[in-house]
């Protein structure tokens, strides 16, 4: 897909009941993300599949405006890269479904943004999380704190890299819904 495909599927009518829509590494149609963001034709959509995506602060700005905003249960950011400041403005943006939230392999230019999850609007209400393949460092520390996800089904840390603070912090850790603890590998 490039920028002339992906802003053509923006501009159409026909997607008005599109419900899962993946346009994940398409590097060569980034520069649409925009765009797609904030068509008004996407109203339905409840799965969003950005892998490989640069998520700048612009950007994840963009996703309170989008016409699928109340619907959006499932963001995947897999492979993407987070610039620094993204994650706490898409965690300032109100998505009242997002229940799922995928940053499998993941790259963050600033690892203390991970943190920033935990305050997110959505952070009460999120049920999955997958950090697989990140590098977490110390920030989980401040993603796990008491209470920031309460309704945390699913927790995935499937090989990523964890600190001996981050595997003392897992043992101690009060997740009162938890039901899937992924540590493979």
């Amino acid at each position: 897909l490039t920028t002339r495909g992906l802003r053509a599927l923006a501009r159409c009518p026909n997607v008005r009941r599109v419900w899962r829509l993946d346009v994940g590494r398409n590097p060569e149609a980034e520069a649409a993300v925009p765009e797609l963001l904030t068509s008004p034709h996407l109203v339905a959509v409840r799965d969003l599949d950005l892998t490989g995506i640069t998520l700048t602060p612009e950007l994840a700005n963009l996703f309170p405006t989008a016409a699928f905003r109340p619907t959006l249960a499932e963001l995947d950011l897999s492979y993407a890269t987070l610039g620094a400041g993204a994650l706490a403005a898409l965690g300032r943006c109100d998505l009242p479904a997002l229940r799922a939230l995928v940053l499998d392999s993941a790259t963050f230019d600033d690892e203390d943004d991970l943190g920033a999850l935990a305050d997110a609007e959505f952070a009460a209400a999120l049920t999955e999380l997958d950090l697989s393949s990140c590098e977490l460092g110390d920030a989980l520390v401040e993603l796990l704190r008491p209470g920031a996800f309460p309704k945390l089904r699913v927790l995935k840390f499937g090989f990523a890299e964890l600190t001996a603070p981050a595997i003392d912090l897992l043992a101690d850790v009060r997740l009162p819904a938890l039901e899937r603890f992924d540590l493979c590998s």
